[in-house]
């Protein structure tokens, strides 16, 4: 029987490795992870409320909307969040004009919609405190909310709010609220604000610390 001892790996050959090691073990990890929601009753969902007539699935004629396949990627709550609030005012004119009311969603049924669109908790980058500063000036939050007591008090104060500690509760709250942001935007004659990239991520990040030490005895 030949000898069955190897010699050392090369340098390249053990880099390469080490990366092909990573990106299974990424892909492993991002696959056991266990999802908030039910996949399954979120693709339900998601003809149940109307998606489905707006966002078709490949090999479909496109109607108004971007395809399901451009909704489905790997993605963290608050980039979901963030493109919610986005679309949210193309979305409700569709919904308007085809006579039907905004549709509602649940902490649970928002769980599995994320589900089937492949927004995992814990997925998003850290925020930067320091960039979502700017953003809460930057995108006209203060001409509608408080903050600290102090400005607007058209919505709520954004530092007396609990739900910056769980993202599905955020981006439930960020589907409910759209639609109601946008009437009053454009009662105010203010511009509906909309998030880029990691923004939403960096404004939570803000708002969350800002709501920590709110709470801090004085």
């Amino acid at each position: 029987m030949g000898d069955l001892r190897q010699g050392p790996i090369r340098p390249n050959t053990a880099v390469l490795f080490t990366a092909v090691l990573l990106l299974l073990l990424a892909d492993f990890v991002w696959s056991a992870e266990p999802p908030e929601g039910d996949r399954e009753q979120g693709r339900r969902l998601f003809e149940e409320k109307g998606c489905i007539q707006c966002h078709v699935p490949s090999g479909k004629p496109k109607e108004i909307g971007p395809p399901l396949a451009t909704l489905q990627r790997r993605q963290g709550l608050l980039e979901l969040a963030g493109r919610l609030w986005n679309h949210a005012p193309a979305m409700q004119q569709e919904f308007a004009e085809r006579g039907k009311a905004w549709p509602t969603l649940s902490t649970r049924e928002m769980a599995d919609l994320a589900a089937f669109l492949l927004a995992r908790p814990g997925a998003d980058p850290p925020g930067s405190e320091t960039r979502g500063q700017v953003l809460l000036l930057k995108k006209g939050c203060l001409k509608c909310h408080a903050f600290f007591g102090e400005g607007a008090g058209v919505g709520p104060d954004l530092t007396r709010s609990s739900v910056y500690d769980s993202p599905l509760e955020l981006a439930t709250g960020v589907w409910d609220h759209a639609p109601k942001m946008r009437a009053k935007a454009e009662q105010l004659g203010t511009e509906y604000p909309r998030f880029e990239a990691d923004e939403m991520v960096d404004l939570v990040a803000f708002l969350k610390a800002s709501a920590d030490r709110n709470k801090r005895p004085r």
